[in-house]
């Protein structure tokens, strides 16, 4: 990210010493007199030696490039005779791509349609929607040869929809072609959304491989999940706090297809220890309160099917106080997962597990198990602001009915903590409608189903230890599913994180470390620190424009951006530190039964949980999933941005240092954190951290009045796009939040791109020409947001309540960002270049 801007190669010596000045502006003012000897002959040879450097400034780099071009041929040819016509054809395009990279003079491939020449601010669009440009043809451009170019070319190559104008839908031109999803593509060719987590998984895979090869033989004398005994040597104390476990559940156990049929047995064995014996249950057995089976499972192995709790430190001196919200439902997950399924299609998944374990007929059983989950999806709202006063209740007005006692549930969770629950003690509510009407819907179901329930989500949730039986509900046993990613590894490397969080965090960390998986590495930290100061200082220009905050709240937004904190990636603790908070010897692994092993071990992780302080909170500590790519963790009390190793995981193949080609891939999920820090979310907590309301009312009257513009325009681009209506303050934050960080990430790639020493605003990637670097910073912000091609899941975004799609995240912010017009020249009251935009700055 820093250094001194990349100047162009000096290219004095071609032209016989003389150093004469060839450039565009010195040819503007050159005189029209010739010397008699510079004719024709001269004219040819220029425009030879500038036809000669479009892809490479040297004679070596060319001889290089066409080796790489031979042996990708090489490799083509025999995978195709080893590996049939489907590898073959793969392996073409690569070397087709890498071709066209050595040696950009040779004819074209045939799926590729070259561009038309460039003029000079590089558009070459004539199609309806652009302005072309009448000037003259433009000069020929140095070409960046950097990774991350040559990565970006390769990313990029090929998989744009030329169909579609993308001055009229911009998101259906970058992600609208199916080639983000051809077969065996490697996993950096796909979109950032399964690219970042999937080579995080990928990575995690291959660590465990390492490290059982350096200590299989530990393993076997002593199969514990963390071995704190005395050390032997400096090397094996580097990880001796990584869990030996993972290499036994996510590489040797948790990911082989063939499961052994006596884990059967330890699933029973489970049941009868959770009050479970018997299911499924065909009638409704003698039961007190369905709370007092589910407080079993949620303490124990965090199952969580009705609701969801969580141990939260809001403000910094504040002790850990329960937090209760909707969990994410398999119904759900399987409308996302399976977009062209119907919900009679999951109501016969769930009926097919059923009747494994019983002979009787169950479809009575799963329809009522569906009527149950869509009664809980009825009830659950889409996430929307509290603000610290508002967001507590006492036990009393939660307890409504009888089938949900919270006092009994709440004490027998936090008992081991010592801490004990009363009527008028307080929680903190994240979903308050779905809390507080959580016992009224249970009272509607029977015992039956509601403890059918239970055990079908506890067969969902150890389904990836399970015999391939139940391979049908694996995608169902976690959230974020990544299509392409291989469905055990995913869900294994989920239960992992189930398991402990940190220690996850801690082994991201160590993947990092290419040659050496024995250490955590912190390379990135210095570059995260640099574009960290890059971000701060644009959001603090951009807020000084704040047009709702007076003077004084503009200080108070600048002084709070200046102060706020930034954890990347966490797991900075020390080995003494992670071993003080994982006991020794945890329960043995038994190597012939996966599932009992990671049953008792999620017993005991649990268990630390359940008792967690502020100096016992490692996984405690935060809420955000390091699998999820385009995401970070806003605590505002805390004025604190947790930033997971899931934005970042991509570049750790590609660059050790973060190009300025990936701002636009990973800060937008910065900036829209530090927008929150002095929106209406950060609008009651100071940089000191103290909760007092620093908007005054005319703000917040002006803020509104902003916000009704946004609201309008969603609701009319929903209705346009998907022909549904939602609510004016659906995903209202969100959706404010995505206008709001384009000013200021523009800002930064531009900064950026002036401090690289690497890749200058000049430059073209290799294969992407036709695209100045100001388009490629719109392209890899749209790319950032790539979801599946699926018009059935954009609707079930919205209809369950998961989030506004991808195309209205990335169309509307860049129709309401006027720079984005100019860039692609799109003729006014263009779709994409309204007359009318929401502007917040």
């Amino acid at each position: 990210m820093t250094g001194h801007r990349g100047r162009r190669r000096d290219r004095s010596h071609r032209r016989g010493g003389r150093g004469e000045n060839r450039s565009p502006a010195a040819a503007k003012y050159r005189s029209p007199q010739r010397h008699p000897s510079a004719g024709k002959g001269r004219e040819r040879r220029s425009a030879s030696r500038r036809s000669s450097v479009s892809h490479s400034s040297s004679r070596n780099e060319r001889r290089r490039r066409l080796a790489v071009a031979g042996a990708a041929w090489l490799l083509a040819a025999i995978l195709t005779v080893l590996g049939g016509i489907g590898i073959g054809t793969l392996a073409v395009r690569y070397a087709d791509f890498f071709q066209r990279v050595a040696s950009p003079s040779a004819p074209p491939p045939r799926s590729y349609r070259p561009a038309r020449r460039l003029d000079p601010d590089g558009s070459y669009m004539d199609s309806p929607g652009f302005i072309k440009n009448k000037g003259a043809d433009a000069e020929p451009v140095e070409t960046c040869d950097s990774d991350v170019c040559l990565w970006e070319g390769r990313n990029l190559y090929e998989k744009f929809n030329e169909s579609v104008n993308p001055c009229n839908d911009f998101y259906g031109y970058v992600c609208g072609s199916s080639n983000w999803y051809r077969d065996g593509q490697r996993i950096d060719a796909r979109p950032y959304r399964i690219h970042s987590p999937g080579q995080l998984m990928y990575d995690l895979a291959e660590l465990q491989r390492r490290l059982y090869r350096l200590r299989g033989d530990r393993y076997r004398q002593q199969p514990t999940l963390f071995t704190n005994q005395a050390r032997r040597n400096s090397l094996e104390s580097h990880y001796s706090v990584v869990v030996i476990t993972t290499n036994m559940l996510v590489y040797r156990n948790c990911t082989q297809k063939e499961k052994n049929d006596s884990v059967w047995l330890t699933m029973k064995k489970i049941f009868f220890e959770n009050l479970l014996q018997g299911w499924p249950f065909k009638k409704d057995p003698k039961m007190l309160r369905i709370s007092d089976t589910a407080m079993v499972l949620d303490k124990y192995i965090g199952l969580f099917a009705f609701v969801r709790v969580s141990l939260r430190k809001d403000l910094e001196d504040d002790d850990y106080e329960v937090h209760l919200e909707a969990p994410e439902l398999m119904l759900k997950r399987h409308q996302l997962v399976y977009p062209y399924e119907s919900v009679a299609d999951y109501a016969k998944r769930v009926e097919r597990l059923l009747s494994i374990f019983t002979n009787a007929s169950m479809v009575k059983a799963a329809e009522d198990i569906v009527q149950l989950e869509q009664r809980l999806l009825m009830i659950k709202e889409p996430r929307r602001f509290l603000p610290y006063d508002n967001r507590t209740a006492t036990i009393k007005e939660l307890q409504r009915r009888n089938a949900w006692h919270w006092l009994t549930y709440l004490n027998f969770l936090l008992e081991d903590a010592g801490v004990q629950f009363h009527r008028q003690s307080s929680v903190v509510l994240l979903d308050r409608e779905y809390v507080t009407r959580l016992s009224f819907q249970l009272s509607k179901f029977s015992g039956k189903t509601l403890l059918n329930y239970l055990g079908y989500a506890m067969i969902v949730k150890f389904s990836p230890l399970l015999p391939s039986d139940v391979d049908f509900v694996v995608p169902l046993s976690h959230d974020n599913y990544l299509e392409t990613v291989p469905e055990l590894l995913q869900a294994c490397v989920h239960m992992l994180e189930d398991l402990c969080p940190y220690l996850v965090r801690k082994m991201a960390r160590m993947t990092l470390g290419r040659e050496n998986a024995t250490t955590p590495q912190w390379h990135y930290d210095e570059e995260m620190h640099k574009l960290i100061y890059l971000v701060r200082e644009s959001m603090k220009q951009t807020v000084q424009r704040a047009p709702w905050l007076s003077q004084a709240e503009v200080d108070a937004a600048s002084q709070k951006i200046e102060k706020l904190r930034v954890d990347f990636l966490a797991a900075r603790e020390s080995e003494e530190q992670v071993n003080a908070y994982y006991p020794q010897y945890v329960s043995p692994f038994p190597a012939d039964d996966t599932l009992l092993g990671y049953y008792k071990l999620l017993n005991e992780t649990m268990s630390f949980y359940w008792i967690t302080n502020a100096s016992y909170d490692l996984d405690a500590r935060y809420q955000a999933s390091s699998l999820v790519a385009g995401e970070v963790e806003y605590i505002a009390e805390k004025n604190l941005i947790f930033i997971p190793h899931g934005l970042i995981a991509f570049a750790s193949n590609i660059s050790q240092t973060f190009d300025p080609l990936f701002v636009p891939i990973i800060v937008p999920a910065i900036l829209r954190a530090m927008f929150a820090a002095v929106d209406l979310r950060g609008s009651t907590v100071t940089f000191q951290n103290q909760v007092v309301d620093w908007w005054s009312n005319a703000s917040r009257s002006k803020f509104a009045s902003k916000l009704q513009c946004f609201q309008d325009q969603y609701v009319a681009e929903a209705q346009a796009v998907l022909a549904l209506d939602i609510d004016e303050d659906f995903f209202l934050e969100e959706n404010v939040a995505d206008n709001a960080v384009m000013h200021p990430l523009h800002d930064v790639y531009r900064k950026a791109m002036h401090l690289s020493r690497h890749t200058s605003r000049e430059a073209r990637v290799p294969g992407l020409e036709s695209f100045t670097m100001d388009k490629l910073f719109f392209m890899n912000y749209a790319m950032a947001h790539c979801d599946r091609i699926s018009p059935n899941l954009a609707r079930r975004r919205v209809l369950y309540k998961d989030g506004v799609p991808a195309k209205l995240r990335v169309n509307v912010p860049l129709k309401n960002y006027p720079k984005f017009a100019e860039v692609f020249k799109c003729q006014h009251n263009a779709p994409m270049n309204p007359e009318n935009r929401c502007e917040l700055w």
